[in-house]
């Protein structure tokens, strides 16, 4: 694969777009690419129902595109977008399914992704991707949760239900 003058934007979907991935994988993937230092998360939106993380490029940007080490002072995208979660939103680039879970690469100056990262992607999401390219456009401003959508505390209140088992003393 070969570097490009042109930027384009890559989006990788499951490989059956509409099959829904679990939450806790698409955080999985996110990990991943954090502790490799692939992308670097610096702004997320977080909703009851869904997430975005946004990335900057790591240390380590190349290794989805770039055999060896990579000597291009240019960084390899601009950023990176991960969503995850459980409800379905349009998938972008007018791919006509709705999905629960992306990952897109803006501004990268390559059009496609080495086997590796495929692999990896496979290993973590149990589905091959499917990508997706376009010319570079300008991406939209990153997402803001709405009022509605914000995280709901999830943590069960315990009323007092008395001391750990074999501990508890009544009165006759």
């Amino acid at each position: 694969m070969s570097r490009t003058n042109t930027r384009y934007d890559l989006l990788l979907l499951p490989e059956d777009a509409g099959r829904r991935i679990a939450p806790r994988a698409g955080e999985a993937l996110l990990r991943h690419l954090a502790t490799t230092r692939v992308a670097l998360p610096n702004h997320e939106a977080v909703a009851d129902e869904w997430v975005e993380v946004y990335c900057a490029p790591g240390p380590s940007a190349h290794e989805p595109f770039v055999k060896g080490m990579c000597t291009d002072d240019e960084p390899i995208f601009e950023e990176l977008v991960v969503r995850f979660g459980t409800k379905a939103v349009r998938a972008p680039y007018g791919v006509e399914v709705d999905v629960n879970f992306f990952v897109e690469f803006r501004g990268c100056l390559y059009d496609d992704v080495l086997g590796p990262f495929k692999s990896r992607f496979k290993d973590i999401l149990y589905t091959r991707p499917a990508l997706y390219r376009r010319l570079r456009e300008e991406p939209p401003a990153h997402r803001e949760v709405s009022e509605d959508e914000q995280p709901k505390d999830r943590r069960r209140r315990k009323k007092d239900a008395g001391g750990v088992a074999g501990t508890r003393v009544e009165e006759w």
